[in-house]
């Protein structure tokens, strides 16, 4: 039943529909007490096994999205807010601005210098990924349509409708009182759920290396022309990514290593698939050519660093101007805007950020508000120096004010 424009769902007002699945129906609507733009998930009282789409949902257990991943708070996952029931089960979710991967994916091919781009997507859907499993909740379903890009670029992870929890060290059960079922998107579900109905945190990597293969490589790794097909294709080994262009051969095995049929196999974590493709990363600015890697800057005339102050500024304190130099060599530049997350606690990574213009702000959460605890600024005599070369800072990071 479409939900008219006005429609109230307790203290929700109906705005606009935003899409349409096999589980249910979204709309963004207004939460008059909070006053804010939220989604509404409506769902469907009758879920058919298989959608035309492919993609196996199962019937009833309606509210345990909500349950699963009401608990989470991370920047790269969208928060679910409230459940409810007016004569339809809904759920109300953050309204997050943007364009689904498949959307993205569907307008361009991706040129070979933004490569770097690519992954550091794909790394960050990976960290988020390993903050999920960390708090023993599976997936199951990542694809290109349950990711989102906001404006700034920021992606997410939307849509825990068939996850799992997992006990600790045990795989998790991917059937409901015994039915056997297998539910998620073919084409990118991990072959083991046509096999057993347990699964652990390495399905869910198998599903991002699906996602890393089709954006980088223009199609997707498993393709038929029938559900029957892709599910035969997806228990095959698919061509490298070395196989079908000029890819760098690391790169190329990380991407096969999370494509590997068996999950032994494959990376033990979603955070130690983060890493290997941020070393490709790196090894890209290194290797790639000097008109492809951005910001450039000619070092050759940056031989002194006369307004570094290494008496105030300790981390620096050591450092030769020869040092200092090669510092800059494996550096570079990037552009934040106001409100962009850099840096996640327990996200991992091997980067070090050095604010070079404007200022970056240092929060917890206190309860349901975001405290701030402590402001960073270029005020500093590192940030002055730095400001007048070129900086790396590996997106994203913490809010900019």
């Amino acid at each position: 039943m479409m939900l008219p424009s006005g429609m109230m769902l307790g203290r929700y007002r109906i705005e606009d529909e935003l899409g349409s699945g096999q589980a249910g129906v979204v709309y963004r609507a207004f939460d008059t007490a909070i006053e804010r733009v939220v989604a509404i998930k409506c769902m469907r009282t009758s879920i058919p096994a298989l959608g035309p789409s492919g993609t196996v949902v199962r019937p009833g257990l309606q509210f345990e999205e909500a349950k699963v991943i009401g608990q989470l708070n991370h920047p790269h996952i969208t928060a679910i807010f409230d459940m409810g029931n007016a004569d339809i089960s809904y759920l109300v979710m953050e309204y997050v601005q943007g364009e689904t991967l498949k959307e993205r994916l569907a307008q361009a091919r991706t040129d070979p210098a933004s490569v770097p781009q690519v992954l550091s997507f794909i790394v960050m859907i990976a960290r988020a990924l390993h903050y999920v499993h960390q708090r023993g909740i599976l997936h199951g379903d990542i694809k290109p349509g349950n990711l989102i890009v906001t404006p700034q670029g920021t992606p997410k992870i939307m849509d825990f409708g068939i996850a799992r929890r997992s006990q600790a060290n045990r795989p998790a059960s991917w059937s409901v009182a015994g039915e056997k079922m297998v539910w998620g998107t073919p084409g990118y579900m991990a072959p083991e759920l046509f096999e057993s109905n347990e699964i652990d945190a390495r399905a869910d990597v198998f599903s991002l290396g699906v996602v890393a293969y089709e954006w980088l490589a223009g199609h997707a790794p498993f393709r038929g022309a029938s559900v029957e097909a892709v599910l035969q294709a997806s228990k095959t080994r698919p061509t490298s990514l070395s196989e079908l262009g000029d890819f760098d051969s690391e790169l190329s095995a990380g991407i096969d290593r999370a494509l590997a049929r068996h999950p032994a196999q494959r990376f033990d974590s979603a955070d130690a698939m983060a890493d290997a493709l941020e070393i490709c990363q790196e090894r890209w600015y290194k290797e790639a050519p000097k008109s492809n890697q951005p910001d450039n800057v000619n070092l050759t005339q940056t031989v002194s660093f006369p307004r570094l102050d290494k008496g105030r500024d300790m981390l620096f304190a050591d450092f030769s101007d020869a040092d200092l130099a090669d510092v800059m060599k494996m550096s570079r530049r990037e552009t934040y805007q106001t409100g962009d997350t850099i840096l996640q606690e327990g996200a991992g990574g091997s980067t070090m950020y050095v604010v070079v213009r404007g200022r970056a702000s240092v929060r917890k959460m206190s309860g349901t508000k975001q405290v701030e605890i402590k402001r960073v600024s270029r005020a500093n005599a590192s940030a002055k120096w730095l400001s007048s070369v070129r900086c790396r800072a590996r997106p994203p990071s913490l809010p900019w004010s």
